[in-house]
């Protein structure tokens, strides 16, 4: 079943545009973490934005909620499931 739902998944090039905005959403955020940067040394800029321990704040889970929706509905039969969108 998993090869199953792997070939429906490649087939739509579902985890290129996962990867894509994930690349996209990386490019906003060093784009922002280099403002930071330069802001750091003169204005009080919190340091703990770049420490790896410093916690994400809280997220949105509706996105991998839909991935998981999109599976089951696939898996439980020859379903017409659109597969989510990254944005």
């Amino acid at each position: 079943m998993r090869n199953a739902l792997a070939a429906v998944v490649e087939a739509e090039d579902a985890i290129e545009r996962l990867s894509a905005a994930y690349d996209d959403a990386r490019v906003g955020v060093e784009r922002i973490a280099l403002a930071l940067r330069l802001l750091g040394p003169t204005f009080k800029v919190s340091a703990g934005f770049e420490h790896p321990h410093n916690p994400l704040p809280r997220h949105d889970a509706s996105l991998v909620d839909a991935w998981r929706t999109a599976l089951k509905a696939l898996e439980e039969g020859p379903v017409e499931t659109p597969l989510p969108e990254p944005a």
